[in-house]
């Protein structure tokens, strides 16, 4: 996993963790990482512009289409910022391609049995 570095919402300063997986010829999949001491803007919060812009800087030059990327939204485990507990989860992030943007996102959650498959770990 690297760390992506991104301007989130009134161009603060955000960052995620980011693994770009080959998963055929022009198949990937990506998984965005909330990562603990993100200054900015949560992933959660982020996630149709931050797949625009991950498909912008890194996927196009790919020649990857749009249709093929499997998008995961992964939340490790931790606490948070008020000291709850944050359990781990991965869930696809389904998303209409407009031609230049992501849009309307839908979570879907992958339990945890199917964690080893798809390529998540």
């Amino acid at each position: 996993m690297i760390s992506f570095y991104y301007k989130g919402f009134d161009g603060c300063k955000s960052f995620c963790g980011l693994d770009i997986i080959k998963t055929g010829t022009d198949i990937v999949t990506v998984i965005i990482t909330e990562l603990f001491g993100n200054p900015g803007t949560p992933v959660a919060n982020f996630i149709e512009q931050l797949a625009t812009i991950l498909y912008d800087s890194q996927l196009r030059y790919l020649k990857i289409p749009a249709s093929n990327i499997m998008w995961i939204q992964h939340q490790p485990q931790g606490l948070s910022t008020e000291g709850h507990p944050i359990e781990e989860t991965y869930d696809r992030v389904i998303f209409e391609w407009d031609g230049l943007r992501f849009r309307s996102s839908r979570l879907v959650h992958i339990p945890k049995e199917k964690w080893n498959e798809s390529h998540l770990l």
